[in-house]
């Protein structure tokens, strides 16, 4: 066995509780009273039912708007939009690693 059931019985613990916290700050943070995180089949996944909003995938949408507009008015507008998503430094305080920068 690669965990003693006593440390598999915390590790449950403690990442339950951590999803337990983290519905808190997201209330916390005026977000709606849902459960954002729900667990189906014994993995935690983000509920379908609350929209969900990924900065990357609205990065990658503009790009891909952008990639089949037909005129150039289209392909600029799309590509500010993506532009203007990304306004701070990349991860500030994780040093430089190639994840990051491929």
């Amino acid at each position: 066995a690669l965990y003693e059931t006593d440390t598999l019985t915390n590790v449950n613990n403690s990442f339950n509780n951590l999803v337990y916290q983290m519905r808190k700050q997201m209330i916390a943070a005026g977000l709606p009273d849902e459960d954002y995180i729900v667990r189906r089949r014994g993995i935690y996944i983000p509920d379908r039912a609350v929209p969900l909003k990924v900065d990357v995938q609205e990065f990658r949408d503009y790009m891909d708007e952008g990639d089949r507009a037909a005129g150039d008015e289209g392909r600029v507008k799309a590509y500010k939009a993506a532009a203007e998503i990304y306004t701070g430094e990349l991860l500030p305080d994780m040093p430089v690693t190639p994840w990051i920068v491929e």
